[in-house]
């Protein structure tokens, strides 16, 4: 099997040979500004410095603000919400709602096939069960373990070791929906899905594949129980455990060495930092510090916790050695692994 690099995980599924001024002719729009390349959609809080060639959208001045301050190249704004433009950047202008127009620009290259699909492959020494359906455009690594009536939808990556039990469906469609015709409508999911190294998925979980050209992502070690729903866009570090009967959000982020409790959720857009202790039935609705001991609903913060997860934290001159040897600093809000 050729190897997935980190690298193109992290560059998504760029857009096929798409400009500006095309942009500009399929929406009806008015082009100022150079006319760009164009490699992604994305909403404007979207964060990752090292991709380019970003086209989104803006509804009021405020967001032209926060436009002209983002990484963003270009933008579909309303003649009634564009201000000054940044040396560099570029606006179509259009009549209608800018948000509606994005939408629909992102419905017509699915169509047209402006989104591009991953090249088929299943690679040695993989335990497939006969009852599961396995789309094309999925990439299978060697030592794969699936089980029966497992679905996978196009544009997944199960890497290497991957073990995925019963009923599980990975890869499909996401809650994501907007006017469209008079009718609210699912919005086409074009993204993928990848499944690190050496993860477990549970029994009967569903992990959305990414809206618009990136992935939804666990990374290698996660292992999740059963029953858990993993929503669009999600990014989950490695060696987390996602228990039973647990529902993550669009968006959110999970760093490393998570420990997410049974019947716990969370709101959207959140991001939870490493080696942080989710406990049984706890909602959360804010991030959540680096080794954050959190309980309750919504939940509230009562203690830190070692990566072990098996001690708490007693700092002492904003120090703390844990049972297990670990030691950390604490400076200001944030705890600090120093040594393992």
């Amino acid at each position: 099997m050729k190897k997935i690099e980190v690298l193109d995980i992290e560059k998504g599924l760029r857009l096929i040979d798409l400009s500006l001024s095309e942009v500009a002719k399929f929406i009806g729009g008015t082009l100022i500004g150079e006319d760009q390349k164009i490699e992604y959609l994305s909403r404007l809080k979207f964060d990752k410095p090292e991709i380019t060639n970003l086209l989104t959208y803006v509804t009021s001045l405020e967001y032209w603000e926060m436009f002209c301050a983002s990484q963003h190249n270009s933008v579909i704004v309303n003649k009634n919400s564009i201000g000054d433009l940044p040396l560099g950047k570029s606006a179509i202008i259009v009549e209608r709602n800018a948000d509606q127009v994005f939408f629909d620009l992102h419905e017509y290259l699915a169509k047209e096939g402006f989104y591009p699909k991953l090249k088929s492959h299943v690679g040695l020494d993989c335990n497939i069960h006969p009852s599961a359906v396995i789309y094309d455009n999925v990439i299978i690594g060697n030592n794969v373990k699936i089980d029966a009536n497992v679905v996978i939808y196009p544009n997944t990556i199960i890497d290497e070791g991957v073990v995925i039990k019963a009923g599980s469906i990975i890869g499909g469609q996401g809650g994501e929906y907007k006017l469209r015709n008079g009718f609210r409508k699912r919005v086409t999911h074009t993204g993928g899905t990848y499944i690190g190294q050496n993860v477990e998925i549970g029994s009967v979980n569903t992990i959305d594949c990414h809206l618009m050209g990136f992935f939804t992502k666990i990374l290698n070690g996660t292992k999740t129980d059963n029953q858990v729903q993993i929503a669009h866009n999600v990014e989950i570090g490695e060696d987390c455990t996602i228990s039973s009967c647990t529902e993550i959000s669009g968006s959110v982020i999970f760093g490393n060495g998570i420990w997410y409790g049974p019947h716990s959720c969370c709101t959207n857009e959140i991001i939870v930092g490493d080696g942080a202790f989710i406990a049984l039935g706890s909602i959360l609705i804010h991030d959540v510090p680096a080794y954050g001991y959190m309980v309750g609903n919504p939940t509230r913060q009562t203690a830190w916790i070692c990566k072990c997860h098996k001690h708490k934290l007693v700092f002492e001159n904003n120090s703390a050695k844990c049972l297990c040897g670990r030691e950390y600093k604490l400076a200001g809000d944030l705890v600090i692994l120093e040594r393992e």
